[in-house]
């Protein structure tokens, strides 16, 4: 699973994953940013695997 966090300090977006144990950790393959569409789009396109699985 994913999850989108905003920190409204710097108006960016930041992803997370859940780990097995349902611990989020921040996912580093992004960069933060103020266009959640693109933490979205990581998600579905999910090139690590760790979204979908």
């Amino acid at each position: 699973m994913a999850q989108l966090r905003y920190d409204p300090s710097d108006h960016h977006w930041r992803l997370y994953a859940a780990d097995r144990n349902s611990r989020w950790h921040y996912y580093d393959m992004t960069e933060p940013t103020p266009r959640p569409g693109e933490l979205l789009k990581e998600i579905d396109d999910d090139p690590t695997g760790i979204f979908w699985g």
